[in-house]
């Protein structure tokens, strides 16, 4: 997924960089949780604070795409969105900006 900061701007006057801006702010946000987010879930098999953040980023991805009229993605749609970013010294900035071409794309990505 190759995405620029310069990007493009949906019919409601979304743009790339500020939907870019409003998910880093809110990843960075439930970031601050993970000392309190330590546990192991066994069942998903990862770290609660990772499914918390993924978790922040697909209600906040799919509030993005309602505002649009546009249907949700699900959790999948959002592993693939941080998948490239995982590693990266700037993860997180990554991680959003993968989000914000989710959350602006025009039609379904795999529906919830």
């Amino acid at each position: 997924m190759k995405l620029s900061l310069r990007g493009h701007a949906d019919t409601q006057g979304l743009t790339t960089p500020a939907v870019h801006d409003r998910l880093h702010r809110i990843l960075l946000d439930a970031s601050l949780e993970r000392p309190s987010r330590n546990g192991y879930n066994e069942a998903a098999g990862e770290l609660e604070w990772v499914l918390h953040e993924r978790a922040t980023m697909l209600a906040e991805v799919n509030r993005i795409r309602a505002e649009r009229g546009v249907g949700p993605v699900d959790e999948a749609a959002i592993m693939d969105a941080e998948q490239p970013a995982l590693g990266h010294v700037d993860y997180s900035s990554k991680f959003a900006l993968y989000c914000s071409e989710l959350a602006l794309s025009p039609g379904d990505t795999r529906a919830a």
